[in-house]
């Protein structure tokens, strides 16, 4: 899970990506619930939600999806980015992304062209 101004990234089981308004923690509200690309980590960079999907072997489906969700309402997939290794975390810092894997290895990904 990540949160940042006043929303809430959650992950559900891999199988969706659920953005929760938590501007009010007593009344949180479901703003959308969409594919989850199988993911197990999540950190948020300004209006991007990158996501880690774990795959063995080069699996086609895993590495970094990058979402956009500056309209929480609808994210929408932004770009896939294969990386080597079976990734498992991920940590936004400005237009970087740190990508750990199982092998104790850490990626390092533009998010910017």
């Amino acid at each position: 899970m990540a949160v940042a101004a006043g929303r809430a990234y959650v992950l559900d089981g891999g199988l969706q990506l659920k953005i929760v308004d938590v501007s009010a923690p007593a009344a949180p509200a479901l703003l959308s619930a969409t594919r989850g690309f199988g993911a197990q980590g999540i950190d948020v960079a300004g209006t991007l939600a990158v996501l880690a999907t774990p795959a063995a072997n080069h699996d086609p489906t895993a590495g970094l999806y990058v979402v956009d969700v500056s309209n929480a309402t609808a994210p929408r997939l932004v770009r896939q980015v294969m990386v080597p290794g079976t990734v498992r975390t991920v940590a936004a810092a400005g237009d970087v992304v740190y990508v750990g894997d199982g092998a104790a290895v850490v990626d390092v990904v533009a998010l910017v062209p």
